[in-house]
């Protein structure tokens, strides 16, 4: 199946559960901002983003797919780029 995010939306890749502090926790649980992996976006979105830019994006603002990997979140939503140093 293959999504394509509509106006300003960002198919998102993300880990679905995280360890904290040795325990497991569900995506709905975490109270921490999630860093994910840029998919795909709509034709609406500001800002020039290129497949495979990671970014924070604000917990519990995306709306899952059917595929356990993939979030539709808008692109308000996306509170910074991340880089490694």
């Amino acid at each position: 199946m293959k999504i394509t995010p509509l106006d300003n939306y960002l198919l998102l890749k993300v880990s679905k559960v995280q360890a904290i502090g040795g325990i497991m926790m569900p995506e709905q649980h975490q109270t921490e901002d999630e860093i994910a992996e840029v998919v795909a976006w709509g034709l609406k979105v500001e800002k020039a983003w290129h497949r495979g830019d990671r970014v924070l994006c604000i917990n519990g603002s995306g709306q899952p797919t059917t595929n356990k990997t993939l979030v539709l979140v808008r692109e308000d939503n996306v509170i910074g780029l991340v880089k490694d140093e």
